[in-house]
């Protein structure tokens, strides 16, 4: 996790999360945003039948999930869980490392939301899942373009969300 940039590890004290600047959660979700749509093409010729009604599950858990914690466990698998018949190394080392960063984030992210925004939330998980069962790359890449893209702008309309203690900082108080 160090090596990664995940974590700052102080001897005889622990790891804490390193924090992220709004420019560089806005750079790691402008990454993602082109990566993911290809590691998605990459993943759509291997995705059987099990996988898709796996990803439909989900997507329904998720939007039946009152609790944050639990719909981050479920949008987490959802997305990788499309990503994974991939059979990158590079790429879908990255993408992770990626996600990893955004942790923190993700659940800011998840707690500013209202009821429409959740709704499309939920419907770009169900688009996406249709899309890939139709075998429309172009689409299911868009989708989770612009899946990634409102993540992003959510945030950055929401500067405060940096300023929040992480878990080093409440530590140390």
């Amino acid at each position: 996790l160090e090596s990664d940039g995940l974590v700052h590890l102080v001897a005889n004290t622990g790891a804490w999360v390193n924090r992220l600047t709004l420019a560089d959660c806005e750079e790691i979700y402008q990454t993602r945003e082109r990566l993911e749509p290809l590691l998605l093409r990459y993943a759509m010729p291997h995705l059987d039948d099990a996988r898709l009604d796996l990803l439909d599950e989900l997507a329904q858990a998720m939007e039946d999930t009152t609790e944050v914690d639990e719909f981050l466990r479920l949008d987490r698998e959802f997305h990788l869980s499309s990503y994974e018949p991939s059979g990158t190394h590079i790429l879908g080392d990255l993408v992770r490392r990626l996600w990893n960063s955004t942790q923190f984030y993700r659940r800011a992210y998840t707690m500013l939301l209202d009821d429409d925004r959740r709704r499309i939330m939920h419907d770009e998980h169900h688009l996406l899942t249709t899309a890939l069962r139709e075998g429309d790359a172009d689409g299911a890449e868009r989708v989770v373009e612009s899946h990634i893209r409102r993540t992003r702008l959510q945030l950055a309309r929401h500067p405060e969300v940096f300023d929040l203690p992480t878990s080093r900082e409440a530590h140390s108080k």
